[in-house]
């Protein structure tokens, strides 16, 4: 389940730090293979160290977290040519690390044989692991602190679902059922409502327009 993203625009980020890649060049099969080599070495030089950091707390053992990296880069290799926005790579990257774990039944962060919660997490786990789950904006360290904070003035069932979602990394229709919803189409409303609260807080306490929902679509009912 690699799923399409849905963004509009082809070019990529383009804030401080963030590189642009060509996604027209890299599914591009006709193109000059050196120069298509080169944009997917940049690629993998510039995610393959965060895709790692971002799967490390959820599969702790060095060879399964290997197999699952070089998983998901065979997925991305086989499916770039879907993605239609160069600012959703990332967001589409972690979706697929994420269904694949789903897929094979490992999910969810644990430290020390428990599960964590959002208020455990470390501010280097937030900026990896939450901020691109709900404002795919992943390259400002000063944000962290602001998301911390609009996460603490959330309600204690807002919270609850972004723990199931980000945390647990529950599908809408598992979280429908362990919040008692009437079903998935609501878990996705509340959770779009409070992806667009957040990035509000985000870019009103920082002033960055680029902040902006993640692309990546979400997992089915």
């Amino acid at each position: 389940m690699t799923g399409k993203a849905d963004a509009a625009g082809s070019g990529g980020g383009r804030g401080p730090g963030r590189p642009s890649f060509d996604l027209a060049l890299l599914s591009n099969g006709d193109a000059p293979e050196l120069l298509r080599q080169a944009e997917w070495r940049r690629l993998f030089d510039h995610f393959n160290p965060r895709l790692e950091s971002y799967f490390a707390l959820r599969v702790p053992d060095r060879d399964g977290l290997d197999d699952l990296v070089a998983d998901v880069w065979r997925r991305i290799l086989l499916n770039i040519g879907r993605l239609t926005s160069a600012n959703a790579l990332w967001s589409w990257m972690i979706q697929i690390g994420v269904n694949l774990l789903r897929d094979s039944g490992r999910q969810g962060i644990r430290r020390g044989g428990r599960q964590v919660s959002l208020d455990d997490l470390t501010p280097v786990e937030l900026q990896e692991l939450v901020m691109p789950r709900v404002a795919d904006h992943t390259e400002s360290s000063g944000s962290v602190h602001l998301l911390r904070e609009a996460l603490a003035t959330l309600p204690g069932d807002d919270r609850e679902l972004l723990d199931l979602y980000v945390i647990d990394e529950l599908g809408h229709a598992e979280i429908a059922v362990r919040l008692n919803l009437p079903g998935p189409a609501t878990s996705r409303k509340r959770l779009q409502r409070l992806k667009s609260h957040l990035i509000r807080r985000l870019r009103g306490a920082s002033g960055e327009a680029h902040i902006h929902e993640g692309h990546a679509q979400e997992d089915g009912p």
